[in-house]
């Protein structure tokens, strides 16, 4: 299937729908830790302007004996040029997350996402019709963490 990056928030649902492999770089200054992951995520359409987002891997901390498992849930919607995401899975099921609009090739997110004293803030960088990549920074009294994921299409690979 030929793929090529939107130029409008209205052609993103279908850049994103389908299966992608996830590579995470994650470090905290202030807690030292640092880590990498792998794995998957897939976005399935979910109604009209809407993808389901799910992803699953195994995440490595520096030093520690075993890899853990993740995953984690999300509800994209897409409508009048903002990309409004929402959590889909555990105690937060359905409250929104984070909203981005579109500028050039990028994401860029609205306003950060307030967890208690930690603020959350991610920005997308369409890359091409089979790559994106999203950096993530959560920074709080305790935390100072930065998150790098690159996803690269299944098919693509």
């Amino acid at each position: 299937m030929e793929r090529t990056r939107p130029d409008d928030v209205f052609l993103l649902p279908a850049f994103f729908q389908g299966s992608w492999r996830l590579q995470r770089r994650m470090r905290d200054d202030i807690q030292a830790v640092s880590g990498t992951a792998h794995g998957r995520c897939v976005f399935h359409p979910a109604g009209d302007g809407i993808l389901q987002y799910r992803e699953e891997g195994r995440l490595l901390l520096d030093g520690a004996a075993a890899p853990l498992g993740f995953r984690r849930a999300f509800l994209y919607t897409f409508a009048d040029e903002v990309v409004s995401v929402a959590f889909d899975d555990g105690d937060r099921i359905g409250l929104h997350y984070q909203a981005y609009r579109r500028k050039g090739n990028a994401l860029v997110p609205v306003g950060p996402h307030q967890c208690g004293a930690d603020a959350y803030s991610a920005h997308y960088r369409l890359l091409g019709e089979n790559e994106f990549e999203m950096e993530t920074t959560i920074d709080g009294p305790s935390k100072k963490s930065r998150l790098y994921t690159r996803f690269t299409r299944e098919e693509a690979a």
